[in-house]
């Protein structure tokens, strides 16, 4: 995931602009690819290929091997991972759950964000900043309002952001149409955009939620500072999970 999101960001330093991602004829050579270029407008690699091959199974071998280390990295520490993706889900269950109910601040948030969605939409209906509000805004906006509900499994997030992701990109293809921008331009505009921010969201979360469980003390791990003693519950563990 990491590497695809690399190669949808390339897109942004090997393309002079975004000029047609927000809107018809603007006449610039687009191209995407990392750490090695796989696609550029109008250029005909061998074989009258579009897409140079090599340099895809190049860079898949690229992402074959940071996900080597990554899967070698959980591989040693599977037990401790999988005790806390348990411990997560049983908290998680054993909340009890109240609908999607919302405080009062999360109530006025919502109604905030709506509000201003809708004045946006109505001012600059059919216009580019429509277009890259939704690129550059859209997955911080549908985290936002995923998480605001209180006290709901976070199965149910996942419904609301399935359907304000459709929602979304229907409204991008919707001004793309106004805006005469090819539907292929409307979606590559949201691949390049949303899956960077989506993956490096996600990767930074989940080691930031590591980082605090090392850290929380709430764990044998958490005793393993710089300058402290080890504890004997602490070192089996350890040993359990590099074994």
């Amino acid at each position: 995931m990491l590497v695809a999101a690399a190669n949808a960001l390339s897109y942004f330093f090997r393309t002079p602009g975004i000029a047609d991602l927000i809107g018809a004829d603007q006449n610039v050579v687009e191209a995407m690819g990392f750490p090695f270029e796989i696609w550029r407008e109008d250029k005909v690699y061998t074989g009258s290929l579009f897409i140079n091959y090599p340099m895809v199974g190049l860079n898949l071998l690229v992402g074959i091997g940071l996900g080597s280390i990554f899967g070698v990295v959980g591989l040693l520490l599977r037990h401790r991972f999988n005790s806390w993706v348990e411990e997560f889900e049983a908290n998680d269950t054993g909340k009890k759950s109240i609908g999607f109910q919302f405080s009062v601040k999360s109530l006025l948030m919502v109604t905030t964000v709506a509000a201003m969605l809708i004045a946006a939409l109505t001012s600059w209906n059919g216009t580019p900043q429509v277009l890259m509000g939704i690129y550059f805004l859209g997955p911080i906006v549908l985290i936002s309002i995923a998480m605001l509900p209180r006290r709901i499994h976070w199965q149910h997030r996942c419904v609301v952001l399935t359907v304000l992701s459709a929602v979304m990109i229907a409204v991008a293809i919707s001004t793309g149409i106004k805006l005469n921008v090819p539907l292929d331009r409307v979606l590559l505009g949201i691949f390049v955009s949303w899956t960077p921010q989506s993956t490096f969201a996600a990767f930074f979360m989940v080691v930031g939620l590591i980082t605090i469980r090392l850290w929380s003390g709430s764990l044998p791990y958490g005793d393993c500072l710089p300058g402290s003693k080890i504890p004997a519950e602490s070192q089996s563990d350890i040993s359990s999970d590099l074994r």
